[in-house]
């Protein structure tokens, strides 16, 4: 049988001037790409955003947890569950809700393991191994390479970060661990080439999404005289 589920409802006509935040991604090459969440602003001049207004037309829905789909173009640049519904309620003027987003990594940033030793494995096999544990029990999309390094096997203590030691894993292997824009958690290995086609153009000659500034900089990080690389439990090589 197939189970009821929520029907998609486009809610855009109602965003407020303060529109919508995207955050994700990394600073530079050599960061860990973090959680990413969007934020989406309401004006609520009726109340149907209002989670304690029974007669709005969403009572009962605006809880956590609930998907959200950011598209622009017909593309789909942001997808995952909603953290939070903040209400800013105001005199003389329309009340103001905002809406807080998550990705996949947001979910295995928040569960703790509990003490184990993983053994010596490739990373897609390490990967399955953490996300099929019971405190972990990862239930979402994963889309994970098969990795290049030979892991060692380590112990991990008990209540120490699942995304934190995930991201080890990736950077063991220099890959890049990170949720797609439609929420899928996706590993790529270091011989996996990071380029693709653009699904979506930002340009200011009205043939795109418009933008409003982008800054970049260029710094030391990239320049290195010495490297030193050792494993746990060894010496610097």
């Amino acid at each position: 049988g197939v189970l009821d589920g929520d029907i998609a409802v486009d809610v855009s006509e109602f965003v407020s001037p303060a529109g919508v935040s995207i955050q994700r991604g990394r600073t530079d090459q050599f960061s860990d790409i973090g959680v990413g969440t969007a934020t989406i602003s309401f004006q609520d001049t009726d109340r149907r955003f209002d989670s304690k207004h029974a007669a709005g037309p969403y009572f009962g829905q605006l809880v956590p947890g609930k998907r959200v789909q950011i598209i622009t173009g017909g593309v789909t640049i942001f997808e995952g569950p909603v953290r939070s519904w903040k209400h800013a309620y105001r005199a003389n003027a329309p009340s103001v809700v905002t809406l807080t987003v998550e990705d996949a990594l947001a979910a295995l940033g928040r569960r703790k393991f509990t003490q184990w030793t993983s053994t010596a494995q490739q990373p897609f096999q390490r990967f399955v191994d953490i996300l099929t544990r019971n405190e972990v029990a990862y239930a979402g999309a994963v889309d994970i390479n098969a990795g290049v390094s030979a892991l060692q096997s380590d112990p991990v203590s008990a209540g120490s970060s699942v995304l934190n030691y995930m991201q080890l894993v990736a950077r063991t292997d220099m890959g890049r661990l990170f949720a797609s824009r439609s929420n899928v958690l996706t590993f790529r290995d270091r011989l996996t080439t990071s380029g693709s086609t653009a699904a979506v153009t930002f340009n200011d000659t009205g043939t795109g999404v418009d933008f409003e500034a982008i800054n970049r900089s260029d710094d030391a990080r990239t320049l290195f005289t010495r490297v030193t690389v050792d494993r746990t439990g060894g010496i610097a090589q």
